[in-house]
C-alpha cells in the first residue's frame, strides 16, 4: 500500500469515527436542495455506516416555506432558495422523527427494549401490537364466536399491547429472549392476583394468542420467521382435578330446585350436554317421531350462535336420543308457553323469548347448593362432569360416553375414567386397611387366648 493509500485510509476512519460520535448522540437534519426537501441522518451501527431516511410511513418531508426578504425570496450562492425551518411543516416533521429515533436508542441503553434502525426506514414496518389487532380483524372475526373474540380481544387490551408499548419491539426483532420476559410479566402480575390458581393455564393461553398473530404475520409476508416460544413446561402448569358430586350430593342439590327449573336442569343431567346448548334449544329441536334432539346452537357472548363449541367454520349437528325417562316432559314442554320458541323457559325471564341465561341457571344452581347445604359448584362441574363420571362408574367405557358426549379428543373422555380410576383405588386401599386392622384383633385374640390371665375378686394375681 502506498503512502498515499494508507493517508487516505486513516482519514476515512477519522472521518467514519467523528460522523459516528456525533450523530450517535444526536443525529441530524439535512436539506436536499436538488430535491426541496429535508432528511433525517442517523448512523447504523449494525452496518456500520449513515442511514438517510428520506420518508416515514410513505411520505417525505417536503420544504413548505422559504425565507423572505422584503418580499422577495432569497437565494443561496448559487442561486437556490433558503428554506425557512421556523415556518417548514416538512422540517418539524423530520424533526418530531429524530426525537422519536432518540428516544428510542435512550429506551434501549436503559435496556427496555432494541433499538433497530430499519423500524424508522421500513414503510412496511409492524409492530407487535397493530400485528395483533391485524390477527384478530383479518383471521378471528369473521370466523370466530363472539366469546372467543371478546377473550382475545381482552387479552390484547390487558397484556399485549401494554407490555410491547412500555417495551417496544419490532415484530421482525421478537425473540426467545423477548418472550420469555413477556411470559415471566404475565406470570408473575396473575401469581399477585390469585396465588392459588392455575395461572400457568392462563399465561399459556395469552402466549398461544400472541403465537398464531405472529403466525398470521409470517403468512402475510409480514415478518421472515416465527421466533421458538417457550417449551411446555416453562409455564408450570398445575393439572387441576376435575370437580363433580357424588350421588348424595347431586340428589340434594336437585331436591332444593325450585319445580318450574327442573326441567332444564333435568335435561342437562339425563343428556351430558352443555349449560348453553339447553339455553338456546328450540321446541323444533325435538323430534316427536324419533325421540330425540338435534343440538346446533350454544349461547356465546349472551347471544344465540348457530355453532356449539366444536367446529365453529364447519358445524357440526349433534343428533342426540331422547333419555326415556325424559320423553314425557319433552312432549309437555314443546304444547306449554307457544309464545316461545325456547324449549325451556324462564317464568322470570323479561326478553329473548323469555329463554334461560347462564346467569340465570347459575343462580338457581348455587342457591340450591346452600340449601342442600353442598359445596359451591360450577353448574357446567356439577352436572356434566358428575354424569360423565357417574357413567364410567355405572360401567359405561370411555368410546361409549365418547358416543354420548360427542367429545372429538378421547383425552377429554380420559379424564373421567382417571376420577373412577382413582376411586376404585381409594375403595381398595381402604379395604386392604379394614382387612389389616381385622387380622391384627384375630391376632391379638389368639394370644390372648393362648395367654389367659385371671384376676380375683381382691384385685390380685394369684400366684
Amino acid at each position: 500500500m502506498t503512502p498515499q493509500e494508507i493517508y487516505v485510509t486513516q482519514l476515512q476512519k477519522t472521518l467514519i469515527a467523528e460522523v459516528k460520535r456525533r450523530d450517535t448522540v444526536k443525529g441530524s437534519i439535512q436539506y436536499q436542495a436538488d430535491r426541496c426537501r429535508w432528511m433525517v441522518r442517523w448512523w447504523d451501527e449494525k452496518a456500520s455506516k449513515i442511514c438517510q431516511i428520506t420518508r416515514y410511513n410513505g411520505e417525505f418531508f417536503p420544504c413548505t416555506a422559504f425565507v423572505v426578504n422584503d418580499g422577495v425570496p432569497a437565494l443561496d450562492p448559487k442561486g437556490r432558495l433558503i428554506p425557512d425551518k421556523t415556518k417548514c411543516q416538512g422540517y418539524k416533521r423530520a424533526e418530531k422523527l429524530l426525537i422519536a429515533i432518540g428516544q428510542r436508542k435512550d429506551q434501549a441503553n436503559r435496556g427496555e427494549c432494541k433499538f433497530n434502525i430499519e423500524e424508522f426506514t421500513k414503510s412496511s414496518f409492524a409492530a407487535v401490537p397493530e400485528a395483533y389487532d391485524l390477527w384478530i380483524n383479518e383471521a378471528i372475526r369473521p370466523s370466530r364466536k363472539p366469546a372467543t373474540i371478546k377473550g382475545y380481544l381482552s387479552y390484547g387490551r390487558t397484556w399485549v399491547r401494554p407490555y410491547f408499548t412500555k417495551h417496544p419491539v419490532p415484530l421482525h426483532e421478537v425473540d426467545l429472549e423477548t418472550l420469555m420476559s413477556f411470559m415471566k410479566h404475565i406470570h408473575s402480575k396473575l401469581k399477585k392476583k390469585n396465588k392459588t390458581g392455575n395461572v400457568g393455564k392462563t399465561t399459556m393461553n395469552i402466549m398461544s394468542a400472541l403465537h398464531s398473530a405472529m403466525d398470521y404475520a409470517y403468512r402475510c409476508g409480514k415478518i421472515q420467521k416465527i421466533p421458538p416460544f417457550p417449551k411446555f413446561e416453562d409455564y408450570e402448569l398445575k393439572k387441576s382435578p376435575i370437580e363433580w358430586l357424588d350421588r348424595n350430593d347431586l340428589d340434594n342439590v336437585f331436591e332444593k330446585l325450585p319445580e318450574s327449573a327442573r326441567p332444564i336442569f333435568d335435561w342437562l343431567k339425563y343428556h351430558f350436554r352443555r349449560p348453553g346448548e339447553a339455553c338456546a334449544l328450540y321446541k323444533t329441536d325435538y323430534d316427536v317421531i324419533r325421540q330425540s334432539f338435534t343440538i346446533q346452537r350454544a349461547i356465546s357472548a349472551r347471544q344465540i350462535v348457530d355453532s356449539v363449541k366444536t367446529n365453529w367454520k364447519n358445524p357440526t349437528v349433534h343428533v342426540i336420543p331422547c333419555k326415556s325417562v325424559f320423553v314425557p316432559t319433552a312432549e309437555r314442554l314443546i304444547n306449554e308457553n307457544t309464545d316461545s320458541p325456547f324449549m325451556f323457559v324462564n317464568p322470570r325471564a323479561r326478553k329473548d323469548g323469555g329463554r334461560y341465561t347462564l346467569e340465570s341457571l347459575r343462580v338457581i344452581w348455587y342457591h340450591a347448593c346452600d340449601d342442600a347445604e353442598v359445596k359451591r359448584i360450577w353448574p357446567y362441574k356439577g352436572l356434566k362432569h358428575t354424569a360423565c363420571t357417574h357413567f364410567i362408574e355405572n360401567g359405561g367405557t370411555e368410546i361409549e360416553l365418547q358416543k354420548v358426549t360427542g367429545h372429538k379428543n378421547m383425552k377429554s373422555v380420559n379424564q373421567y375414567a382417571d376420577i373412577t380410576l382413582a376411586r376404585v383405588r381409594k375403595v381398595q386401599a381402604d379395604a386392604e386397611a379394614r382387612e389389616e386392622f381385622a387380622e391384627r384383633k384375630r391376632k391379638e385374640m389368639k394370644k390372648n387366648e393362648a395367654n389367659p390371665k385371671v384376676i380375683n375378686l381382691f384385685g390380685r394375681d394369684p400366684k
